[in-house]
């Protein structure tokens, strides 16, 4: 049995007979939808619950969120009655800096934080800003990420729905400055594909004045690397929340 899910919850809600949470933030321009197959593989003890931003998917007609402070404000208001048991965050590219910024501003800390395919903010910082650009410019440096298929970028129709909500989760990585340098304590796992042509494994590696992590996971695959490699992904999340999971049967 489920608790009743609101619009940041589309595939479902809080489930009662698992023991842990592990909430999902999607990429740039991406939605909940992401990862549906996640819920299909993973253990019923662990509930995948992916978020979803507004506007995209069921919450399209919804004004994007612009701006990390705004974005987090409204997270921590909407996942306040779910945080009543252990949990985790997975975060990829742009959802691993909400998740990251989430974990410093929340009261009550994951259990673990999964940084997928992100650098650092003092690596992005300076870049030429991806938002100034034309909407076919901007199309293109957004597909050297390698996550929009050609049918998909020649359908016009399709990309003016895709293209809003992108364009407002860039603008959000473009101006997030976190208040002041930290370092989490937070236990978190790094991950990357070994062929990522954006965020590169020696990037990954800069994390380490920001959390307390081992050396990156580096998976076969570009930037959307779990795309192919989904399985093994879904072991390791599991094998590395197994002793949460031990630690509260005892």
């Amino acid at each position: 049995m489920r608790s009743p899910a609101g619009p940041w919850l589309p595939l479902g809600g809080v489930s009662e007979a698992a023991r842990l949470s592990l909430f999902c933030f999607h990429h740039a321009g991406g939605g909940a939808s992401a990862f549906k197959e996640w819920r299909r593989l993973m253990p019923r003890e662990i509930d995948v619950l992916p978020v979803q931003l507004p506007g995209r998917e069921e919450r399209i007609d919804e004004p994007a969120c612009r701006s990390m402070p705004a974005l987090i404000a409204e997270l921590l208001e909407a996942m306040a009655p779910c945080l009543d048991r252990p949990f985790a965050l997975f975060g990829h590219s742009f959802g691993a800096a909400v998740a990251f910024e989430l974990t410093r501003q929340l009261r009550r800390k994951p259990s673990h934080l999964f940084v997928s395919s992100w650098v650092p903010v003092d690596v992005s910082a300076g870049a030429v800003r991806p938002t100034r650009l034309t909407d076919p410019d901007f199309i293109a440096r957004i597909g050297h990420y390698g996550g929009l298929p050609e049918a998909v970028t020649n359908d016009r129709e399709m990309m003016s729905a895709l293209i809003k909500p992108m364009r407002a989760d860039v603008e959000i990585l473009e101006t997030y400055r976190p208040e002041a340098p930290v370092r989490l304590a937070c236990p978190t796992t790094l991950l990357g594909g070994e062929d990522d042509p954006v965020v590169r494994p020696e990037l990954l590696e800069r994390w380490a004045s920001h959390v307390h992590a081992s050396v990156p996971v580096l998976l076969p695959g570009g930037h959307f690397y779990f795309r192919r490699s989904l399985p093994v992904l879904i072991d390791l999340v599991v094998s590395t929340l197994r002793p949460v999971l031990s630690a509260m049967s005892h």
